[in-house]
């Protein structure tokens, strides 16, 4: 992938993210992008990705993975938030890097949800929420006329929507 199209995305992506955040990309075991926020882990284009942190476990599970990484790792302690991608037909990693204590500081309430509607990310206003259940291992919300999956789990809605009542295992707005 061109440095320009990934560059683009980092901007993109920047949008999106707290301004503290740095953006890593990463493909084939090394990273191929890296913008620093103002939490920067100074990772280097070509780096390997080091086993135990965010990039290694995304990729080796293919999975969303959130979690705190100890100070051994890359030797700083951060929060990250990392999402498998495909670039250029090879498995890679988008990882935010944020500071320790992001997820302490993160429980403010969302007033968007992300959600997947036929083949594509869509960003929904809570308002136009009716309600959220989780089904099949999988978190879905609704509107009025569409029918999302999630990107959080039902545990993390929970503490992040402004408003809402708990039934068993569905949310309702």
């Amino acid at each position: 992938m061109e440095n320009k199209v990934l560059e683009q995305m980092g901007s993109i992506i920047g949008d999106w993210v707290p301004k503290e955040a740095s953006i890593a990309i990463a493909a084939e075991g090394c990273y191929i992008y890296y913008k620093a926020g103002a939490y920067d882990l100074r990772i280097t284009e070509g780096q390997p990705v080091i086993p135990g942190s965010i990039a290694a476990r995304t990729g080796k599970e293919q999975r969303r993975v959130e979690m705190l990484v100890e100070e051994s790792v890359l030797g700083t302690a951060y929060y990250g938030i990392g999402y498998p991608v495909e670039i250029d037909g090879k498995n890679g990693v988008v990882v935010i890097i944020l500071p320790p204590d992001f997820a302490v500081r993160r429980l403010q309430p969302l007033k968007f949800l992300t959600g997947k509607l036929e083949e594509a990310w869509r960003p929904v206003s809570v308002e136009r929420v009716s309600h959220i259940e989780s089904s099949q291992k999988k978190t879905w919300f609704y509107t009025e006329d569409d029918t999302y999956c999630s990107i959080h789990t039902l545990k993390n809605l929970r503490n992040q929507l402004p408003d809402f009542s708990c039934r068993s295992t569905a949310l309702i707005l």
